[in-house]
């Protein structure tokens, strides 16, 4: 459900169901679900311009899956292009720059 609502970009809606995902995820100790479901709810906050929290969970996202031996590499182009908006919205242009930079790389290799 979070999922449709971000599509729909319905912030609260969103969020309301992220949040479920995630409190689920964090319980089960599940790292790449945990991965993904703050992925989602760093979305999620976004679109309610709570834009400190966003940046923690995308980061968070990112910690978690990156340090899974498989790696879901265009779920980190995503958590990584989410961050890059976030870190926009909150003023940092450069540091959004830096990410996006280092992403052409990445996406050029998993989408030769």
């Amino acid at each position: 459900m979070a999922k449709t609502f971000l599509a729909l970009e319905n912030g609260p809606e969103a969020k309301f169901y992220a949040q479920h995902f995630h409190n689920f995820a964090t319980v089960s100790k599940n790292a790449e679900m945990e991965g993904y479901a703050s992925y989602l709810l760093g979305k999620s906050k976004w679109l309610c311009y709570e834009f400190e929290e966003a940046k923690r969970l995308l980061e968070q996202s990112l910690t978690l899956l990156t340090s899974q031996e498989d790696k879901d590499w265009d779920l980190i182009v995503k958590a990584n292009k989410a961050l890059s908006a976030v870190l926009i919205s909150l003023g940092s242009e450069k540091d959004s720059v830096i990410i996006l930079e280092r992403l052409k790389t990445i996406e050029e290799t998993i989408n030769p």
